[in-house]
């Protein structure tokens, strides 16, 4: 519908990364980019090919889906407000992971050539821009050892933390719903709920109707990660949680 069409010339006023470019560069950025609607679960970017576009994520999600060794596929969300990915957008060589789009989603899909050559002289851009990067490496690396390393109880939670990293300020209540939970290759659905029980029986999470409260984010990660002698969550690979003060 008409009025689902995104102001894609806010979009771009709105992102860090084209803070510093004039009108006739955002125009000319806003011109290039498509809308894409997907009605139903279809592939975007397969493994081992280098993405042409990079994605304003305006409704709905995408899915990084990682295969692990044994078969299984874990997918990490790229929610409504974000990019998927700056990574495949300024590092332009084939990528490890797959990309899908969620049921019922809308893009602003941007020409990853075109946004390179926008900023490619924006030394203040290319700085956010190794930051985004960084978040979405950290965010790949660490659910795909998560995925191999972390006993199932462990995997839940860090799979709640992943999810909440894009939706919270850190130390604040992050609300998750079971769908997004179950996006992530958990296993079944009874499992993960038996799981989310344990983890709220140890006063980690709050289990409501179709979605999980962590009302502290800094005590989950103590419990994936341990704690230092001061309580504090040490630093670690696939998350930054910072701890909230006391």
């Amino acid at each position: 519908m008409e009025n689902d069409r995104p102001d894609i010339l806010s979009i771009l006023r709105n992102c860090a990364v084209f803070a510093s470019l004039d009108e006739a560069r955002l125009r000319e950025l806003s011109s290039a980019a498509r809308i894409e609607t997907f009605a139903n679960r279809a592939l975007l970017v397969a493994n081992r090919t280098i993405p042409d576009v990079v994605r304003y994520v305006a409704r709905g999600r995408v899915d990084l889906t990682l295969n692990t060794e044994d078969g299984r596929a874990a997918s990490l969300p790229v929610g409504p407000g974000r990019w998927a990915t700056w990574l495949g957008c300024f590092h332009p060589v084939a990528i490890e992971h797959e990309m899908w789009s969620a049921p019922d989603s809308l893009y602003v899909a941007f020409p990853a050539a075109l946004v390179r050559r926008a900023v490619e002289n924006d030394p203040q851009a290319l700085k956010v821009v190794i930051r985004l990067i960084g978040d979405t490496t950290r965010l790949l690396i660490g659910w795909a050892l998560a995925s191999t390393l972390f006993t199932p109880e462990k995997r839940v939670a860090y799979a709640l933390l992943a999810i909440g990293e894009g939706l919270a300020k850190s130390g604040a209540a992050i609300r998750i719903t079971q769908e997004q939970i179950g996006q992530m290759g958990l296993g079944t659905r009874q499992r993960v709920s038996r799981i989310l029980h344990g983890l709220a029986e140890r006063g980690l999470v709050e289990v409501r109707y179709g979605s999980v409260t962590v009302p502290a984010p800094d005590r989950l990660a103590a419990f994936i990660f341990g704690s230092t002698v001061d309580g504090h969550a040490p630093p670690h690979p696939g998350l930054q949680v910072a701890v909230k003060p006391a």
